[in-house]
């Protein structure tokens, strides 16, 4: 999505833009943050691509530093207005791979959620890359993608969204096409990026956010896929 588009949806994120955080039904991500332990007199929580800042809402009271970064600054005046009352919060206006160096090993906890989606492999792999440098060797990285399999079942249920028959990683929805992963490929990826896995969960959100009410399974819920991974001491 270009810069343009993404200031936009900044107006009215709330009712125009997906948000895994805060649909996050049955309270993954909580989890797997809990899981990483976070000190909240010492951790540092770095988000990449934080919109308007609700994960930061939610979980940011754990951490003793924050880092937030978003390539819009129409996001980033939002979050600010939003997270006024958060003192200890650091601002970045950029995208994500040009961050790299600047925070480089700064995150004990790396969040990225819903970003690496890009058609393009190139653009992906460098922002699987600045995710790995701005986190702390031994720290962690929660990263969302979409899931592969849930836009499967979802395409047979939708004429709206349909697999790209040249490109079957990518869905196209209402004309937009975007990177979908599935669980398999997801070691290969993190090992390729110096990542290693630790948990990958599936997080189910409503159906309200796939279709228009009518068409839907009552045997199963549309999902991505949640990584948390850590960047190994050992990694260069």
């Amino acid at each position: 999505m270009d810069r343009r588009t993404w200031d936009r949806l900044g107006k009215d994120f709330e009712s125009s833009v997906y948000d895994i955080v805060a649909i996050d039904t049955e309270g993954v991500l909580a989890e797997l943050v809990a899981a990483t332990r976070p000190r909240r007199t010492r951790d540092t929580l770095v988000d990449l691509g934080c919109g308007i800042g609700t994960f930061i809402e939610r979980f940011g009271a754990s951490f003793a530093h924050i880092v937030a970064l978003d390539f819009s600054s129409v996001m980033i005046e939002r979050s600010r207005e939003r997270l006024a009352d958060m003192k200890h919060i650091e601002w970045m206006v950029s995208d994500i791979p040009a961050a790299a160096t600047t925070l480089a090993a700064r995150g004990d906890l790396t969040v990225c959620l819903n970003v690496i989606t890009s058609t393009s492999p190139t653009k992906r792999a460098a922002i699987w890359d600045a995710v790995r440098e701005i986190t702390k060797p031994g720290g962690h990285a929660l990263v969302v993608v979409p899931a592969l399999e849930s836009a499967q079942k979802v395409a047979a249920l939708d004429e709206r969204v349909s697999i790209v028959e040249a490109r079957p990683d990518l869905v196209e929805t209402d004309g937009s096409a975007q990177k979908y992963y599935t669980h398999e490929e997801l070691e290969g990826v993190l090992a390729r990026h110096g990542l290693e896995p630790v948990r990958i969960e599936r997080v189910h959100y409503p159906w309200s956010e796939e279709l228009d009410g009518r068409k839907r399974s009552r045997t199963w819920a549309p999902f991505d896929w949640a990584i948390l991974a850590r960047r190994p001491r050992s990694t260069n």
